[in-house]
C-alpha cells in the first residue's frame, strides 16, 4: 500500500506562495520517487473541477497517482500524513502522522517530513541488510535430528 499525504488544496492554491509550494512538491517527488501519493481535499464540491484544472497544470510536480476529494469523503480514509491548519483534529479523521502549522507553511514542512521519513527508512533498511548477512540461521531439519530424543 502506497502511503498517502492528505493536503487541503485551499491551503496553498491561489496564495502568493503557490508556485513555491509546487516547486517544493516537485523536489520531493524527485527525492522520493514512487514512495507516496498525494490526496488533495476541498470543502466545497464546486471547487473540485477548479482545483483539478490547477493540478493538471502542475502534473510534472506530482506523483503517479493524485486524488482530489471532498473532505467529507476522505476524512474517514486512513492516511500516512495529514497536513492541517487546525490544532483540534476531526474525530473521524484517521492518520498515522499529522503535521499542523499555518498555511502554506504546513504543506512545505510536511514535504520536508516526507523526505526525512523515507531517507531514514532507506538508511535503516541498508543497515538491516548488512547485519542480516553476518547471521546464519540455525537449521534443525537434518535427517539426524529427532524431536523425541533428549
Amino acid at each position: 500500500m502506497i502511503p498517502t499525504v492528505r493536503i487541503n488544496a485551499e491551503d496553498f492554491i491561489h496564495t502568493s506562495f503557490e508556485q513555491l509550494v509546487w516547486n517544493k512538491i516537485a523536489a520531493v517527488k524527485e527525492k522520493c520517487s514512487g514512495e507516496f501519493m498525494i490526496g488533495f481535499h476541498v470543502d466545497d464540491a464546486s471547487k473540485i473541477m477548479y482545483i483539478g484544472n490547477i493540478v493538471a497544470k502542475h502534473e510534472e510536480a506530482l506523483q503517479l497517482k493524485t486524488t482530489i476529494k471532498l473532505w467529507e469523503k476522505c476524512k474517514k480514509e486512513h492516511v500516512f500524513l495529514d497536513v492541517a491548519t487546525d490544532e483540534v483534529p476531526d474525530p473521524e479523521s484517521q492518520y498515522r502522522f499529522r503535521y499542523v502549522n499555518i498555511s502554506p507553511l504546513n504543506v512545505m514542512k510536511a514535504m520536508d517530513f516526507v523526505v526525512a521519513h523515507f531517507t531514514f527508512l532507506h538508511e535503516k533498511g541498508e543497515l538491516d541488510v548488512v547485519s542480516s548477512r553476518k547471521q546464519k540461521q540455525k537449521r534443525n531439519d537434518s535427517t539426524n535430528y529427532d524431536y523425541n530424543k533428549k
